[in-house]
């Protein structure tokens, strides 16, 4: 959902239709027009502020947004900030309900690689399947090579990867 403020805006049904939907949030500020030369007539709109307002609506509830900015719609910056979000929205929703590989344990003196697997199923509805090295080496062996199958996926990972030659100089 992109949320954007043409003005002061209206941060309950911002928020609220946010919060209904349960989708991720783009918030943004529209640039403001040049002010009139009358003090009197200080500003034509308030996106920002409304921006604001819709912001702290948001925050109220717990409602997770990424504010990108204050552009006009046809920017590029702007642009990119939203292709950047449909991208990172698309990565958590191919996330969502994974199943993840682990092979073999986490070697012990890699702490940076550990991960919580209770939140990975809180959160994302993800289950981490283990299997040891040991246990696929065996299946590999088992395997026969002229097995259809397994001649077909050589030549899958054949078509997919660049062939290179290494040459020694003599």
């Amino acid at each position: 959902m992109i949320i954007c403020a043409l003005n002061f805006g209206d941060e309950r049904s911002a928020a609220k239709i946010a919060e209904k939907l349960g989708v991720p949030v783009l918030l943004y500020a529209t640039k403001e027009p040049p002010a009139f030369e009358d003090p009197g007539m200080g500003r034509v709109s308030d996106s920002y502020c409304g921006t604001l307002s819709i912001a702290s609506a948001l925050y109220r509830r717990k409602i997770p947004f990424h504010y990108a900015g204050i552009f006009f719609h046809d920017e590029q910056e702007f642009i990119h900030e939203v292709d950047t979000f449909i991208r990172a929205v698309s990565v958590v929703k191919g996330l969502r309900g994974a199943r993840i590989g682990q092979v073999g344990v986490r070697p012990t003196n890699f702490e940076t690689v550990g991960y919580d697997e209770s939140a990975m199923i809180i959160k994302f509805n993800q289950n981490v399947i283990f299997t040891e090295v040991s246990d696929l080496v065996l299946r590999a062996q088992n395997l026969k090579e002229d097995d259809p199958a397994v001649v077909a996926k050589m030549q899958a990972i054949r078509d997919e990867i660049a062939h290179v030659t290494v040459s020694r100089n003599t």
